[in-house]
């Protein structure tokens, strides 16, 4: 535990923890503990399984914040610790399951949550933590299987709902598809994502959406009928299989049951003192034909909720294969978590270009996905999965120690390259956004100067949590940037609030006063011309040298927009006429063999 080391809950006195859903979770949820916040720290409040689990009186654990240690089995301890220091340094909260020994000498596995609770300042006061036994829930070890050196688990129910997990629909679908095909019947799965979950957790905390999810969760449960099986599959994510079909009715009864599903989920859902109004994107897919085992019927489903939820959310679609695009790239966000722990996920590196000297004084790097086939996604593909995911921070906080490693590698080759890395709105307003980019700075060797840090210009990045953690940085000597300026509304707003040094001159600026901006896009005043294009791109290089703020033009592509820029008098430009994107090894390649532009150079 951290302190007991790690989880989220609170005891029934402790404020944070609503009476609803102490009393709903209190059955599921048996021990529950209260630590100060330090890594060392003394435990106030133990519940009193603690007895029951250990053969110790929760006085002893509150006289001896490291007799929790002593019980966890000695396989599993090494890497509780190394958990528990990971967590904080980045005060995230904390998910780990390990084996607990008990008085009989027996292990048993358990799950534990640790997050932190703040002061009205966001100061941290203590943490709150959960362990659950898993063994209540079905939780068994996969034979000889081993993640990150410990046993496997499977999860048969949700702890937070109830219901069955993923691990248990493959075998309900196997059985299920050898009596559709004996009976020429056919099998449906629903994929049933609820849109814009991670919007409720921002807004209540995860604690309140644990009880959404378990309100969700009745809904659903309760709109089912004979035959049907509901799975909760992930956090915002549900999965409802309707066997023993007729193959001509199929698709006519899951309109029905979508329609349960949605008029289940219509009510405002309350939290907190909070309304909250859902809904599902539904995408489905029927077995045989669309998957004849329960990973392809899974993974169809899978495809036909991004269908779904690409056009418009609240949407009901089938998988077809023949209209769809490639599963590969309609499944982005379902494969992202592995993409990202097996290193399939790399950053790729464009120049930037000080225009007086030619030389490169900075490059950026740029989110690539590079797949088993040898394709490769883009930031366009990648980013909007993950943001739609819960993944957005693991991707950012992957490519940022990446960044570095590869910055600590060219300072020791003699390269002074400062590096431009992008992070994400919810990155921003993360707790522990400052302290993991620190961390990964000050790991790597590097000196705060050398990473910049690009910010996409949305009224959701710069908000008032956002601005202080930004202040942090800058005062610890983080470069700013603002990323595509004059792309969106209340541009100048922006350079007010935010504490940035550099802007970024979205590429559209550029082509307006070229006169290459597209057709439809000449609406406004200052896009109908090049010149009156040519006078709003001057006007804002001007701006940012009376301000003091260093300025790039992005999306240069040719010599006659570099030879503007020159004229303009801006600074530095960045785009495909200096280089494309390109792994870090080519990218150096092509900088040596240029020799036009050395790195450092002046």
């Amino acid at each position: 535990m951290d302190s007991m080391g790690g989880a989220t809950g609170t005891g029934p006195d402790e404020p944070g923890m609503d009476s609803e859903r102490w009393e709903t979770l209190e059955p599921a949820l048996p021990l529950v503990y209260v630590a100060e916040y330090a890594r060392d720290g003394t435990i106030r409040y133990v519940s009193e399984i603690v007895r029951e689990w250990t053969g110790r009186e929760p006085a002893e654990f509150i006289a001896d914040g490291q007799l929790w240690y002593q019980h966890i089995h000695p396989d599993d301890r090494a890497r509780v610790l190394e958990a528990e220091d990971r967590f904080f340094e980045t005060r995230e909260q904390l998910d780990l399951e390990y084996r607990l020994v008990g008085p009989d000498g027996e292990p048993r596995w358990v799950w534990e949550r640790n997050t932190i609770v703040r002061d009205n300042q966001g100061q941290p006061i203590c943490t709150h933590g959960t362990v659950v036994d898993l063994s209540r829930f079905g939780a068994s070890a996969m034979g000889t299987q081993t993640i990150d050196g410990h046993a496997a688990l499977v999860l048969r129910h949700n702890f937070t709902t109830g219901l069955p997990t993923r691990q248990a629909l493959p075998e309900h679908l196997k059985l299920a598809l050898a009596r559709a095909r004996r009976n020429a019947h056919v099998v449906a799965l629903l994929d049933i994502d609820i849109d814009r979950f991670r919007g409720v957790n921002d807004a209540v905390g995860h604690a309140a959406g644990d009880l959404v999810l378990m309100q969700i969760a009745r809904r659903l449960d309760g709109c089912l009928e004979p035959g049907e099986l509901l799975v909760h599959a992930d956090s915002d994510e549900f999965l409802l299989m309707v066997s023993d079909l007729d193959p001509g009715e199929a698709e006519l009864t899951v309109a029905g049951v979508a329609a349960r599903v949605g008029e289940a989920l219509s009510p405002p859902f309350e939290s907190s003192g909070q309304q909250l109004n859902l809904r599902a994107s539904i995408g489905y897919a029927i077995g045989p034909d669309d998957g004849a085992d329960p990973d392809q019927l899974h993974n169809a489903a899978h495809a036909a909720v991004a269908i779904a939820k690409a056009a418009g959310r609240g949407n009901l679609h089938r998988y077809r294969f023949d209209a769809a695009q490639p599963l590969r790239r309609l499944s982005v966000d379902y494969r992202l978590r592995n993409a990202i722990e097996s290193g399939e996920i790399l950053p790729h590196y464009q120049p930037i270009v000080d225009l007086p000297s030619g030389s490169v004084r900075a490059v950026e790097a740029l989110v690539r996905w590079q797949l088993e086939d040898g394709s490769v996604l883009g930031a366009g593909e990648v980013v909007p999965a993950a943001e739609e995911s819960s993944l957005i921070i693991d991707l950012d906080i992957h490519m940022l120690r990446q960044v570095c490693e590869q910055a600590r590698a060219w300072r020791d080759q003699g390269r002074d390259l400062a590096v431009h890395v992008n992070v994400s709105a919810r990155m921003v307003r993360w707790a522990g956004f400052t302290r993991s980019v620190l961390h990964a700075i000050s790991e790597t060797g590097l000196q705060p100067k050398d990473i910049v840090l690009e910010l996409t210009e949305t009224n959701r990045a710069i908000n008032e949590r956002g601005v202080k953690a930004l202040i942090e940085l800058r005062d610890a000597g983080v470069q700013l940037a603002l990323d595509d300026f004059g792309a969106g509304f209340a541009s100048l707003e922006r350079l007010r609030v935010a504490p940035v040094s550099i802007v970024k001159l979205d590429r559209l600026l550029l082509l307006a006063a070229t006169g290459d901006l597209p057709e439809d896009e000449r609406i406004g005043p200052a896009s109908v011309t090049p010149a009156a294009g040519r006078v709003v791109l001057a006007g804002l290089i001007q701006i940012a040298g009376v301000l003091e703020v260093s300025n790039i033009v992005e999306g240069v592509e040719t010599q006659a927009m570099r030879e503007l820029l020159v004229e303009l008098g801006a600074p530095r430009a960045q785009g495909y006429l200096f280089g494309r994107p390109a792994p870090a090894a080519e990218f150096i390649a092509a900088l040596e063999a240029g020799r036009a532009a050395q790195p450092g150079a002046v």
